[in-house]
């Protein structure tokens, strides 16, 4: 998952040449994309990946958020390919996925106290829960959970909706952080190129 940034045609036209400041204006606009991109990444995992727009559990995803250089004058912001965090990269992006079971007739999902602030489960699966039960709430759903006491009586506490498939939605971080940062972007590109004729 990645967003590419790329001087257009025209200034790879102007640049092109064989002379040496064209060759020193390229390498100063190479270094200013490549310092927008690893800009872009940081803003992206600081402001979308914190709890506001994609909650963070573990970070992985925050941390294989990077920016890099593709060739002279592309860079891409996003996660590389085998980074570890391929299976859930997707979150980055509007894409919107189903998940149905693999080997099972229904999903269970963690809910309520069975989660931690961080969104993280305490049980990963029913079968973990001891002295569990299935119940159906009064609105007709599948519900697992444990009894508060030893009662009858005791409160019931649900860990697990048990649905045929869920809807996961993208945060759309990836792109809404890059718009964000298109000013920044062409300002550092445009200072370093700036700099680079300052010392010439």
């Amino acid at each position: 998952m990645r967003v590419l940034l790329e001087l257009g045609p025209e200034f790879r036209a102007a640049v092109s040449g064989t002379h040496r400041s064209a060759q020193h204006l390229a390498r100063a606009a190479s270094g200013g994309l490549r310092r927008a991109a690893q800009e872009t990444a940081s803003y992206i995992a600081d402001h979308y990946l914190t709890g506001r727009v994609l909650r963070r559990r573990t970070g992985n995803l925050a941390r294989a958020l990077a920016g890099w250089m593709l060739s002279d004058l592309e860079a891409a912001v996003g996660v590389r390919p085998f980074s570890g965090v391929d299976a859930y990269a997707w979150l980055l992006t509007d894409e919107v996925k189903t998940i149905r079971p693999r080997t099972a007739r229904l999903l269970a999902v963690p809910i309520g106290e069975n989660l931690t602030a961080a969104g993280v489960p305490r049980f990963r699966s029913p079968r973990e829960v001891p002295n569990g039960f299935f119940f159906r709430s009064a609105a007709g759903n599948l519900l697992f959970g444990y009894r508060l006491g030893k009662t009858e009586r005791a409160r019931i506490r649900p860990l697990f909706a048990l649905v045929p498939e869920v809807m996961a939605f993208g945060s759309g971080a990836l792109y809404d952080g890059v718009l964000d940062r298109v000013d920044a972007i062409t300002d550092t590109v445009y200072r370093s190129i700036a700099e680079q004729l300052e010392s010439a």
